[in-house]
């Protein structure tokens, strides 16, 4: 098992004193201080496959153990979980479990990505600006110019909101204190340049040509995201891999 799985089962569901390497005392995970309250667990599809049986245990009979502990642990725990990639997807690769799916999916609900919802960047410039202000014990009046919040609404956050927290978070320390401008934010419109067009090319070429530049533009913009780059472009997934494959695209 992974080191990083490993100390994600520690967060989780804690440890006994010896167990492992620099455990040196018992630690109490969060399921366990969550007991008869609400956990959330963000990223859900990340967890590798030994996690997702013991929180499929968890979910079915209410029981865990402590890393290097005998005993059973009851909790009564509701759980909300959290994704950003496509479930079904997972479960049809192979990297996700579908029983732990149907356990977690009691009721769902879709939030839309941030570029599709951009009327929510200025409530949300103004959460996060009170948050940081407050941390770095800056005043809390400052404002983002015209500019700044044109630029943030014109640009896609393929990050979604933890990339505009961020965003926010460093207009913050690098501004002045008083109004973030453009050059506060770390955030740039990723173009290419325009295909251009001589004269004599036939209009299969062009079109070809076109949906080559078309493809590279939406992938560069989502870091090579095919999933994103898909819905943003309107089209399957499959079919955007086979785009990719006919016009030999890397």
């Amino acid at each position: 098992m992974l080191l990083s799985q490993i100390l994600l089962e520690a967060e989780l569901f804690g440890y006994e004193k010896g167990s492992y390497t620099g455990a040196v005392q018992r630690k109490i995970g969060k399921f366990e201080l969550a007991d008869n309250s609400t956990i959330f667990l963000d990223e859900i599809a990340e967890m590798k496959p030994e996690m997702q049986a013991k929180m499929l245990r968890v979910l079915q009979e209410g029981i865990f153990s402590r890393i290097g502990g005998n005993t059973s642990i009851k909790v009564d725990v509701r759980i909300i979980s959290a994704t950003n990639k496509n479930i079904i997807e997972e479960i049809e690769k192979g990297n996700f479990r579908e029983d732990l799916y149907f356990r977690l999916n009691v009721v769902q609900l879709k939030l839309p990505s941030l570029r599709e919802r951009k009327d929510d960047i200025v409530l949300l410039s103004d959460y996060f600006i009170k948050k940081y202000a407050n941390e770095m014990d800056c005043s809390l009046s400052v404002k983002i110019s015209k500019d700044a919040l044109d630029k943030m609404v014109a640009y896609n956050w393929p990050g979604n909101i933890r990339e505009l927290s961020n965003a926010i978070e460093r207009a913050l320390v690098m501004g002045d204190g008083k109004k973030i401008i453009p050059e506060d934010l770390p955030i740039k419109s990723i173009t290419r340049k325009n295909t251009s067009f001589e004269f004599g090319l036939t209009l299969k070429d062009a079109i070809r040509r076109f949906k080559k530049e078309f493809i590279l533009l939406n992938l560069t913009n989502t870091s090579n995201n095919k999933t994103k780059a898909a819905k943003i472009m309107g089209i399957q997934r499959t079919y955007l891999s086979r785009l990719i494959s006919k016009y030999d695209l890397k």
